[in-house]
């Protein structure tokens, strides 16, 4: 399995508590800036049924976002596996997502907050809510 060049992923819930809106917006940002842009959701995870979320999946969607429901963790990975980075905006670590996408060998970006400057390097920690440092941190690992 090789990566796509240019593709990133989003793999956290789509949930308000992991900044969804903020998901949305950057991935638009990045879709113009020549990025394939999806969000995973593993096996397991219910289609979200929410009215304001759908509508906010309706609008990645015409931005061009892709949304990719997985039914096998099989799948799941092999989707993982073509990104070349992934980009977390959950205000908190899920360190088993991390860990799936760099032994894919796909690189994490994440906020510099909570727990994840103790699990990734600081060139791959941003800003909080800074999406220029976010696009700049992804050109800068493609």
């Amino acid at each position: 399995m090789h990566n796509i060049d240019k593709l990133v992923v989003f793999i956290q819930a789509f949930t308000i508590e992991n900044l969804h809106i903020l998901e949305v917006y950057l991935a638009d940002l990045l879709i113009q800036g020549g990025y394939g842009v999806m969000h995973l959701f593993p096996p397991g995870i219910d289609l979200p049924t929410a009215p304001d979320i759908r509508g906010l999946i309706r609008e990645g969607e015409n931005r061009g976002m892709r949304f990719v429901y997985c039914k096998t963790k099989d799948e799941y990975l092999h989707w993982l596996a073509k990104a070349n980075l992934m980009i977390t905006t959950a205000p908190s670590a899920n360190s088993a997502l991390l860990l799936e996408a760099t032994s894919l060998g796909v690189t994490s970006l994440a906020p510099c907050c909570g727990d994840y400057p103790n699990l990734l390097p600081s060139t791959c920690l941003y800003r909080p809510f800074n999406l220029n440092h976010i696009l700049h941190l992804a050109s800068s690992h493609n």
